[in-house]
């Protein structure tokens, strides 16, 4: 056969010497195709820039591309990427699950294997870590052994800073110090701010207790000292408690009045369960603080607002205002007590030797 001779058998098919194996049926998968479409029952061919349109379905065991992968449908399986940047949208996420076999009750599951991604015994399910050569690393752990069931949130070698509103309100450094409205705690709890209790803030006049001349009625609102840590209950400590007494501090100063060593001989320490405690609770030690007002010895009584307080005595009590001592002042009042009944004492003393001689 030559080139212009085409021989045709009952079996076999030849142009410029070549066999064409195909049939007659698997070249009708070539006629009305355009270049870079897909037909039903057709052949595929790309376009002269690589590229097909219009598949339905694709189903392989890998895929791999450089360019582009635009998915308006469903993704089942393990997706993988070289380069993270090159995914730029995931779109509405319903249910994500990460090593969950079912979906669970959440918009994202993870489930560590137990076994990969490791740190001391947890498994790590989120690590996080900063750009740069030296990152900062955030990480998220579970673990569940026998013993030891825990979840553990923190990083490797920095601070975790935690912020309400964009902006630092708690700081818990490498070092284990917890500070709160500190940047730089210099201990292991430091707390920096306070609350002022407010009496009457509608001011429609209440009773008040004042350091200064006892029991008044005023018009409110009347503002108590600032606290910076509450507690319903006691502390503990295992040493004392240390305020600042600095005299550079301090300004207004006054002599105490003789008037305290006198109230201080009208109240007396009680033993006491508070209402909340079974009565196999042991008793406390200490004083009411509702006797201290009756003997004007407000110097060492905090105000506090409390809802749903009721009055109990009317003489005293104001509703929903909680009244609390300040043991570490009851100190100075009976230090005042010891210097007049020293002062007793010593002119006794001269008395007596007067009389000896």
């Amino acid at each position: 056969m030559t080139a212009t001779v085409l021989n045709i058998n009952p079996t076999t098919l030849q142009l410029r010497g070549t066999i064409i194996s195909t049939s007659a049926i698997e070249l009708n998968y070539l006629s009305t195709i355009s270049p870079g479409t897909v037909g039903n029952g057709k052949a595929m061919v790309v376009d002269g820039f690589g590229s097909i349109a219009g598949l339905n379905s694709i189903s392989a065991v890998s895929l791999s591309t450089s360019g582009n992968i635009t998915v308006g449908g469903v993704i089942n399986g393990f997706l993988a990427y070289a380069n993270q940047s090159a995914i730029q949208s995931l779109g509405l996420l319903t249910e994500y699950n990460i090593g969950a076999s079912n979906p669970l009750d959440a918009y994202i599951t993870i489930v560590g294997s137990g076994l990969s991604y490791t740190d001391s015994g947890f498994t790590s399910c989120i690590r996080m870590t900063g750009p740069n050569a030296t990152p900062v690393i955030g990480n998220i752990l579970i673990s569940n052994g026998s013993s030891a069931n825990a979840m553990w949130i923190g990083t490797h070698t920095n601070n975790v800073i935690f912020g309400t509103n964009s902006s630092t309100k708690m700081v818990l450094t490498a070092a284990g110090r917890l500070g709160i409205g500190v940047g730089s705690p210099s201990c292991p709890l430091d707390v920096s701010g306070s609350v002022s209790s407010t009496i009457d803030s509608a001011g429609s006049g209440v009773a008040y207790f004042t350091r200064s001349s006892g029991l008044v009625s005023t018009i409110g609102p009347l503002s108590s000292i600032n606290i910076s840590i509450k507690a319903s209950n006691a502390f503990l400590a295992g040493s004392g408690f240390y305020t600042t007494s600095d005299v550079r501090r301090k300004k207004d100063f006054a002599e105490l009045s003789d008037d305290v060593a006198d109230a201080m001989l009208s109240v007396s320490p009680v033993l006491y369960r508070y209402k909340t405690q079974t009565d196999s609770t042991p008793l406390q030690l200490g004083y009411r603080a509702q006797d201290l007002i009756k003997g004007r010895l407000t110097h060492v009584i905090n105000f506090t607002d409390v809802n749903d307080l009721p009055i109990e005595d009317p003489e005293v009590d104001t509703a929903n205002v909680q009244y609390s001592v300040d043991y570490s002042k009851v100190v100075c009042l009976l230090h005042k007590l010891v210097l007049r009944q020293q002062f007793q004492i010593d002119e006794l003393k001269n008395m007596l030797k007067l009389f000896l001689i």
